[in-house]
């Protein structure tokens, strides 16, 4: 049930993310024209608040990171899937960018393989030190990661998966895409509405995607 990002999707989750960025432009230009991470700002004549940027934002850049399938059998979904952002950020950086600030993507290829996604998003947190966790793509590399993303507290907007456990991690979790349960009440509503199906049988695969999947089938019969 792996699914490709489809262009509508696309675009909710990149105005998602421009409108997460764009709330740590507004207050720091002042600052920024001291330091590009800590500077100063007037409160009053004699007074001054200091002013530190979130981490991956600079005066000039906000750095966000990816991770997906980009080598192996299964890189026909990831390379088209990191092509349409790469497009799309390089056409927001051409019209000036984020309050003037350029979105810099790093990219990192976990081969659909947990554990080195595990290790793809350790890498962007505390050695890229990105502001920003973007299209993470599979459900077992993003189910793998996201306690860590949780306890840092880094914003993952959008990830190109449905599991259900996604969409109740909290509040620095942005989900897009239906969950696979509420996909599954769809398609028994389809098999009965349009083949008038008596009876449904269901192939899944015995993890988080296919039993999420399965249930929203089960619940959509009842």
């Amino acid at each position: 049930m792996l699914r490709c990002l489809k262009a509508s999707k696309l675009m909710v989750l990149l105005l998602s993310f421009i409108m997460i960025v764009s709330l740590i432009g507004c207050s720091t230009d002042e600052a920024e024209k001291t330091s590009n991470e800590v500077g100063s700002i007037d409160k009053s004549d004699n007074e001054e608040v200091e002013v530190k940027l979130a981490q991956g934002a600079t005066a000039d850049i906000i750095k966000v990171g990816t991770v997906g399938v980009q080598s192996g059998v299964l890189s026909f979904i990831g390379t088209p899937y990191f092509a349409g952002m790469e497009a799309y950020f390089n056409k927001v950086n051409d019209a000036g960018g984020i309050n003037g600030r350029k979105i810099e993507l790093v990219k990192k290829d976990d081969e659909f393989n947990p554990e080195k996604s595990v290790q793809a998003i350790e890498s962007l947190i505390f050695d890229e030190k990105v502001f920003s966790i973007v299209g993470h793509l599979g459900t077992p590399g993003v189910m793998a990661s996201l306690d860590i993303v949780k306890e840092e507290g880094i914003p993952s907007v959008y990830f190109g998966s449905g599991a259900v456990a996604l969409t109740q991690a909290g509040e620095n979790f942005f989900p897009v895409q239906p969950n696979y349960v509420y996909e599954g009440k769809l398609m028994a509503k389809y098999a009965i509405d349009e083949f008038e199906a008596e009876k449904i049988v269901v192939i899944y695969r015995n993890d988080d995607v296919g039993k999420d999947g399965l249930e929203g089938i089960v619940q959509g019969l009842e």
